[in-house]
């Protein structure tokens, strides 16, 4: 059955204004003309408008909580946000409601952000991959309610987000300045902005360098993924003296499959990860990865998102925050090099 409750659009349309300009009514926002303040407030009695808790929450500023929505918090980088983004809001003063997303699909995030939106949060932060979604259907699901995403790839959004570009060139610039010519990939998931970010830097770095990828194999963020991409480089019969891994987990699992075919890392292959997981320096041999700052990225979602609360006509995006390249022992110069390549053609 449809639901037949008028909403902030038809208010909008009924006092001929937007519908952030019925929003800033609600909010008893004072940056309104009398007129038009005076038009939506007529129309909003016509139609018998009621806003949700959420609307009512945010004009009385009585709501110090806010929403954080994820996905994937199985995965490092998720879980770091999600930890630091609570963090983050408990020395601002807020409480985080959380609510977690099993898939990241359309209809489970308008769920996710309605029941939110519903339970009178002041804001929200998302932390998913949407590829589809923008800022004029997040407003459609939660119109009164300010939503930031962090590293999502969709045009518009209000985001925040440390620089995978930049990331993904640091770690294939470090390998080119060894000697590596001959680079295989060890992709992330595609629906994930992060490892297409990753990605889209390793093959323009080495397009500059007049390179390509040796090979390309995909993974799923997991060691086991990692360790099944490797054996299938190496099966492949392509030659390659370095392995560009999208996250520190496949790295690992990539150096294990090496071990097992007799090779040695760094001297016959260098491995470099993506994350810097506390892991990362004690493994065999200290894997070479791009450190992200999920503290400071939390601290800067978390005045971005209290901005578009208090004072949204004023805010600005923030610039992403530059990851850094942490080289170890993992990566070292090609092996031409120091005795020439190797080769392989089965396993």
């Amino acid at each position: 059955m449809k639901n037949t409750q008028p909403t902030i659009h038809d208010v909008a349309r009924a006092a001929g204004v937007s519908y952030q300009t019925v929003s800033r009514v609600l909010n008893d926002n004072p940056h309104v003309a009398p007129t038009t303040r005076a038009g939506i407030q007529a129309a909003i009695v016509a139609l018998a408008y009621h806003p949700n808790r959420a609307a009512r929450s945010l004009a009385t500023n009585q709501s110090r909580n806010l929403g954080l929505l994820a996905y994937g918090t199985g995965f490092y980088g998720p879980s770091q946000m999600v930890a630091n983004i609570e963090r983050a809001a408990h020395d601002h003063g807020y409480s985080v409601i959380f609510s977690g997303l099993s898939r990241a699909t359309r209809p489970d995030l308008e769920n996710g952000l309605q029941t939110l939106a519903e339970a009178g949060v002041a804001g929200i932060v998302l932390v998913a991959p949407f590829k589809e979604v923008n800022r004029g259907l997040l407003r459609e699901m939660a119109p009164l309610t300010p939503v930031v995403s962090v590293d999502s790839a969709a045009a518009g959004l209000n985001c925040t987000a440390i620089d995978q570009h930049l990331g993904g060139r640091l770690a294939a610039e470090h390998l080119i300045a060894l000697g590596h010519r001959e680079i295989a990939f060890i992709l992330g998931p595609s629906g994930w902005f992060d490892a297409r970010q990753r990605a889209a830097a390793w093959t323009e770095t080495l397009r500059e360098h007049g390179l390509g990828a040796a090979a390309t194999e995909r993974g799923d963020w997991t060691p086991a993924s990692g360790y099944q991409a490797a054996r299938l480089l190496l099966a492949g019969g392509v030659t390659f003296t370095a392995i560009l891994a999208a996250n520190d987990q496949m790295a690992l699992g990539a150096m294990r499959a090496l071990r097992e075919f007799g090779l040695d890392v760094p001297g016959d292959v260098s491995v470099t990860g993506f994350d810097d997981i506390p892991e990362s320096e004690f493994l065999q041999p200290p894997l070479t990865t791009v450190r992200q700052d999920f503290a400071a990225l939390a601290r800067q979602t978390l005045v971005y998102l209290l901005g578009l609360i208090e004072h949204p006509e004023s805010v600005t995006t923030p610039a992403p925050i530059p990851p850094v390249l942490v080289p170890r022992l993992s990566t070292g110069p090609a092996r031409e090099h120091v005795g020439g390549p190797i080769r392989w053609s089965t396993l």
